[in-house]
């Protein structure tokens, strides 16, 4: 039987996280779903996953998209009726991210930069280093609700334990570059983040990770740059360069980032 949209029983457990994921990530993969849900130690058969992903598109809470330049043979993001439906379930969003969003709206490229972030999200998961993930649309939420907002809408806030210690970053992946001026604008804002004290750029090639490191030289913040291919190949024993381009792996570059953020507000690293 098919439902009207908002009509079908939708499972807490088993539907919402689902919803959840897809809303939070914008576009991601039916592969990349399936591995968010695995991470949740889900023990629903791949069988049973596959048959909820395709009834909550037949039923329009999730659209399906078929973007060859993506690689992947699905594609999905929210409609209105998922957002909705979150909001009613206690999600906080921005109104921005209550407008349904396609890639026609935004370009191909927003897709392509939401699946690479994903990617990053679930390496960073099978590191054992991660203890906490802000998507995006949560960051502009706080961002716009709170007194105590970040300078940015970040890519993500991350929170790692790395050798016993806490760190939260912001992090940025740079699909492609921007402009010289928009990233002067960027280092402003990081120059006065208060919320956070480590900030990390990924990169999808080396020219575009060169570009940016270059209008970061004159920071006073803690900022690393690497490529997106080594962080999939390494995790935190990859190297990055800092923006005087001296180069450490990720993970003692990010306890040595945090320990100058620390030491700047005359704090310690827990």
């Amino acid at each position: 039987m098919r439902y009207s949209p908002g009509s079908m029983h939708l499972s807490p457990v088993e539907d919402d996280p689902i919803l959840w994921q897809v809303m939070r990530s914008r576009y991601i993969s039916h592969e990349q779903l399936w591995r968010c849900a695995l991470l949740r130690n889900s023990i629903t058969p791949r069988s049973t996953f596959n048959w909820r992903a395709t009834r909550l598109v037949d039923n329009g809470f999730l659209q399906r998209l078929n973007l060859p330049a993506t690689g992947s043979s699905a594609v999905y993001s929210a409609r209105r009726p998922a957002l909705e439906y979150l909001a009613s379930r206690g999600e906080c969003m921005s109104d921005s991210d209550r407008k349904v969003r396609r890639p026609e709206d935004g370009g191909l490229g927003a897709a392509l930069h939401s699946l690479g972030l994903n990617d990053i999200y679930l390496r960073f998961t099978t590191s054992g280093a991660l203890r906490g993930w802000k998507w995006e649309p949560e960051i502009r939420a706080h961002n716009e609700l709170t007194a105590v907002p970040n300078a940015k809408d970040y890519d993500a806030i991350v929170h790692l334990s790395i050798d016993g210690h806490d760190v939260k970053l912001a992090l940025e992946y740079e699909r492609l570059a921007k402009s010289s001026g928009r990233y002067a604008g960027i280092r402003k804002l990081i120059d006065a983040e208060k919320q956070v004290e480590v900030f990390l750029y990924l990169a999808a090639h080396y020219n575009v990770l060169s570009f940016v490191r270059q209008h970061f030289e004159s920071t006073s913040r803690p900022v690393y740059f690497g490529l997106q291919g080594e962080f999939a190949e390494n995790a935190l024993k990859m190297k990055v360069v800092d923006s005087g381009f001296r180069s450490k792996p990720l993970g003692e570059a990010l306890l040595a980032g945090a320990e100058t953020g620390m030491h700047r507000r005359g704090l310690t690293v827990c």
